[in-house]
């Protein structure tokens, strides 16, 4: 039986993996500085608590999932970014007043969006990627 070799961390991945970790760590700021401090107020706070408190649980699964280079880390990852992007865009139309446009919403659903859209090709299409992430 051929023992399949895989790439050892370097390129891109390395530079995702700093920025996934940095966005890992500004989510938890958020959630204690801003979900944990309003979690009683309503039904709309609490939602958004179990929304990043189960976007941090997946995010720090990917991230083991990374460091021992497994094949189904490009897979999670995917799915991680559609949930992402879709999750921002779902939070912006629930708490945005129907004629009022918030700029500052619209520029982190914009940003969500890229982000996702950006690392998901990277994933789907880099060979770098396919030849790093092969233990099952």
């Amino acid at each position: 039986m051929k023992k399949i070799t895989s790439l050892p961390i370097g390129g891109f991945l390395r530079i995702y993996i700093i920025l996934f970790i940095l966005s890992i760590i500004r989510l938890s700021g958020g959630i204690l500085s801003r979900n944990l401090p309003n979690i009683s107020d309503n039904s709309l706070s609490q939602l958004e608590f179990v929304l990043n408190i189960s976007t941090f649980i997946w995010a720090l699964y990917l991230v083991l999932l990374f460091f021992k280079k497994k094949k189904s880390f490009i897979e999670l990852s995917i799915k991680y970014y559609i949930y992402y992007a879709t999750t921002h865009v779902f939070y912006y139309f629930l708490i945005n007043d129907y004629g009022r446009i918030d700029t500052e919403s619209i520029r982190e659903v914009i940003r969500a969006m890229l982000y996702s859209l950006i690392w998901t090709l990277y994933l789907k299409r880099s060979k770098r990627v396919k030849k790093t992430f092969t233990q099952k």
